[in-house]
């Protein structure tokens, strides 16, 4: 089975290397892409279809609808976690404090591959490597872009540019804002 997943990921990766696009769609997302386009820099293509952006656009709007009639939606109009009780009228401020508290930055990108995880670098081994950024962004686009999170079109592109561009934010290997350990990765992200 180890032989059968390593040739079948590395077959996918050359594939990818040779110049086909992962494209994100929701549905086909592979272990190879990811590994392409973490570690290896392929390209990333968003199925911008518009059956895919009509579902979007009906999930946004079942959100905003909750907000505008003045009911609380988990995340946008209350707090995270243990201050899930905390309610808001402004929704933006909310957003905004949320990524204050993330304290986002940005690590270098090289052109080779990265060590899975360099321990002689305090900030390297205090940080999750590039690819897994990198990987845990591609990711999380192919979830959202299913369109059950309620997250704007826009918000998938800005994801897809910082791929393209190569930008990776700094993300802490340890750290949380609630009782879910990941929570604080995944939004770093």
């Amino acid at each position: 089975m180890r032989l059968y997943f390593s040739s079948h990921t590395t077959s996918y990766s050359l594939y990818y290397r040779n110049g086909k696009p992962v494209v994100v769609d929701g549905q086909t997302l592979s272990i190879a892409a990811v590994t392409a386009a973490s570690r290896y820099g392929a390209s990333v293509k968003l199925d911008d279809s518009p059956s895919i952006k009509n579902q979007i656009a009906k999930s946004r709007k079942v959100i905003s609808d909750k907000v505008d009639a003045g009911l609380s939606v988990y995340g946008v109009s209350t707090g995270f976690g243990g201050s899930a009780d905390t309610r808001t009228d402004q929704p933006i401020l909310l957003g905004n404090a949320l990524l204050q508290h993330q304290h986002s930055g940005v690590l270098p990108s090289s052109t080779r591959p990265l060590e899975v995880l360099p321990l002689q670098d305090p900030l390297a081994s205090t940080s999750m490597p590039e690819a897994w950024v990198r990987g845990a962004i591609l990711i999380r686009m192919n979830s959202l872009i299913r369109g059950h999170s309620g997250v704007r079109w826009e918000l998938i592109e800005k994801m897809s540019t910082l791929l393209k561009e190569n930008i990776t934010p700094l993300v802490p290997l340890r750290g949380t804002i609630s009782a879910s350990g990941g929570t604080f990765q995944v939004d770093s992200a």
